[in-house]
């Protein structure tokens, strides 16, 4: 699943550019007349691109392999590390795939604004399904692109806190913290330090730099709004995004900005994937990171852990969070469009299929069902993300035909921002405001 860590160059903005620029409608597209029970279809070989590879592929392999058993003569290859600009780029050349996964909620608007994908809400309904009864709205909004659907949710990810449960007995502390303030305050009782003064042990790490840290900033744990009904950015309108943002930079200014350079630098820049992971050796009590985060735990290290919605600015957000994953969906000019959308249906709402591929990747079931029977769902240390999910304030980002080029600007203002090259919040943010616009209308 989805690992996201922003990195802010150049480059990377050109690219996603060159993704949201792409913005002339889909020539062609093929009816869609979704099979009907019982009936007769030739045998058929689809191609499914996804930017899944190695481990995770291999598990995404095994229930197309359970496809291809409830429905013989239906095989799907699967075509591995793909990416989103691939897809789209392949479905207007031509030489496109008959099924694709997305690795994020970030490129949607691009594919439904474009009619690059089809209207999959009208196309349930015309098959008898009505999607909100099966997936649950929150995750569904992502999925969307003003009012239509044209990919499905499959699997998702949430973020959430991990602590350390034998730290938090040592320092006295009996619950997670449940707002920024409280977080900040257990931080401080959690983190130790050397005679030079120096960090020896972090309560918490507050730079958008470290690990998934960088997603505390991207809107859910403040309560805030990227997007203004008319569409333009709310950064400099929306009061929590200066009260979040400022709160973070007085939390790194508390502790010591080049004090906590040093100590990520000790524990690793790259060592988030690594047995060396922070929290897994002990070094950090808390960290903001994705239900992934439970599998690494239980697979490499002995951390006693609980996991915990994110805390929030205001205690009101407390248990929602950023929820956000893969998406599944066919070309509108597919080749053979009702194959297409068998296999899209079967994956995404089919409740053997959906529990399979979260047991088996460990990320968060995306339908209603999925979410009461699932083996994932059922472990203690995954239900923190499941309480994530359904909760009514739990979202991704609004997606615009920019992708993630606000992202990709908001993480290097924040950057600046605590290093202290931002002199005046306010007005950084206004800045920052009207360099997204420029990119959303450039899309």
């Amino acid at each position: 699943m989805v690992r996201w860590h922003v990195t802010v160059t150049a480059v990377a903005i050109v690219l996603l550019s060159a993704l949201a620029g792409c913005s002339a409608r889909l020539p062609t597209a093929t009816a869609v007349v979704p099979l009907r029970p019982g009936e007769v279809h030739p045998p058929t070989t689809l191609t499914m691109w996804s930017f899944h590879s190695g481990p995770e592929a291999e598990s995404v392999e095994r229930v197309l392999a359970r496809l291809h058993r409830d429905h013989p003569w239906l095989t799907v290859r699967l075509a591995q590390g793909k990416s989103d600009f691939q897809v789209l780029q392949g479905i207007y050349s031509g030489d496109r795939p008959d099924i694709a996964v997305l690795a994020s909620p970030d490129n949607v608007a691009k594919f439904c604004s474009t009619g690059a994908m089809p209207d999959l809400g009208r196309l349930a309904a015309e098959d008898g399904i009505t999607l909100s009864k099966v997936v649950p709205p929150q995750v569904l909004n992502t999925a969307s692109y003003q009012g239509k659907t044209c990919v499905l949710p499959w699997l998702t990810d949430a973020e959430g806190l991990f602590y350390n449960k034998t730290m938090f007995r040592r320092a006295g502390i009996t619950r997670p913290p449940r707002t920024l303030a409280e977080l900040e305050a257990d931080a401080e009782k959690l983190t130790t330090y050397r005679p030079d003064r120096s960090i020896e042990t972090a309560g918490f790490v507050p730079l958008s730099t470290f690990y998934h840290t960088n997603h505390m900033t991207w809107g859910p744990t403040f309560g805030a709004s990227w997007y203004r009904p008319d569409g333009r950015s709310a950064l400099a309108d929306d009061p929590r995004w200066a009260r979040g943002l400022a709160w973070q930079k007085h939390y790194i200014d508390s502790v010591g900005f080049e004090k906590l350079r040093r100590f990520t630098a000790e524990v690793g820049a790259n060592s988030e994937y690594t047995p060396g992971n922070a929290f897994e050796t002990g070094k950090v009590a808390m960290i903001m990171d994705g239900e992934w985060r439970v599998m690494y735990l239980d697979k490499e290290s002995r951390v006693d852990y609980g996991t915990a919605p994110f805390p929030t600015l205001d205690e009101s957000d407390y248990g929602s969070g950023q929820i956000g994953g893969t998406m599944i969906s066919f070309p509108s000019n597919a080749r053979d469009p009702a194959a297409s959308w068998l296999a899209v249906k079967y994956l995404a709402l089919d409740t053997g299929a959906m529990n399979e591929i979260a047991d088996r990747l460990q990320n968060i079931p995306t339908t209603y069902e999925s979410l009461k029977t699932a083996a994932y769902a059922r472990t203690p240390a995954n239900q923190a993300f499941v309480g994530i999910l359904r909760h009514p304030r739990s979202a991704w980002k609004q997606v615009t035909p920019a992708g993630k080029v606000d992202l990709h600007l908001l993480g290097s203002f924040v950057e600046r921002y605590e290093s202290g090259q931002v002199p005046e919040l306010g007005l950084g943010l206004r800045q920052l405001a009207s360099d997204i616009d420029t990119q959303v209308t450039l899309r």
